[in-house]
């Protein structure tokens, strides 16, 4: 069975190369099936983390007291073949 065109392939690819993607196959492989909560995911270094962390084959929960921004991201991750899901949440301190 060929994993040519799929994501195994694709990082299967990647790791023949360079040390870069054998460190990124690693990565992949690390994350496959584990759960990654963030909070403050709908912008910036939080989003980045979130997709990141998708990327590498990790369900991602994205929380943000900005819930339709996050949302977004959620929608953006799971169009590309992540596992994203949107919370809206407040982790500040009262």
């Amino acid at each position: 069975m060929s994993t040519e065109g799929t994501a195994t392939g694709t990082a299967t690819r990647m790791a023949t190369g360079t040390a870069v993607g054998r460190l990124r196959l690693r990565l992949r492989l690390r994350q496959r099936g584990k759960v990654a909560p963030v909070t403050g995911a709908a912008s910036g270094i939080g989003e980045a983390a979130a997709r990141e962390m998708a990327a590498q084959g990790a369900s991602v929960v994205l929380a943000d007291r900005r819930g339709p921004e996050a949302g977004r991201v959620a929608e953006e991750i799971t169009a590309a073949g992540g596992t994203a899901l949107a919370v809206p949440a407040d982790v500040t301190k009262d």
